[in-house]
């Protein structure tokens, strides 16, 4: 059963992986330019990623307020830290959470893999290891 999971600046949306424990979890970023989210590149990728043992979630991250500055990468850190506390209840090994998406999805999950343990990029107090992904998954990346 789909769950959906709204955060501040964007809504998480959960594909359950097949019954089990310590599965990885993959959080994906549709593409779109940060101008919108791409349809296709969300719920039927993370449809396939579940039906293959992986627990799935898409990331629609808001891109109406211009400039957007960090408001998406805070969403995305959000989301693998709500990831990471649930990761017992879910079944997911806290310890196998990757971010991943498509253009600039792609460059959102490349840019919370790079800047995960800089405390100036997130606001004050952020637990940095909660927000911290294990592995990053680009596909077609926006990157100069």
């Amino acid at each position: 059963m789909k769950e959906v999971l709204r955060l501040d600046h964007g809504v998480l949306t959960h594909f359950p992986a097949s019954a089990g424990r310590n599965k990885p979890a993959l959080i994906l970023c549709p593409g779109g330019g940060y101008e919108y989210c791409s349809i296709r590149e969300g719920a039927p990728v993370a449809r396939a990623f579940a039906r293959d043992g992986v627990e799935a979630f898409v990331l629609e991250y808001d891109c109406t307020e211009v400039p957007l500055g960090v408001k998406p990468l805070h969403t995305l850190s959000a989301s693998v830290a709500w990831v990471r506390e649930h990761a017992a209840q879910l079944g997911i090994a806290a310890d196998r959470i990757a971010v991943g998406g498509f253009s600039a999805g792609a460059h959102l999950a490349g840019l919370l893999a790079a800047t995960w343990h800089d405390a100036d990029w997130f606001p004050a107090g952020t637990d940095l290891q909660a927000h911290r992904p294990n592995a990053a998954v680009l596909c077609y990346p926006v990157v100069s």
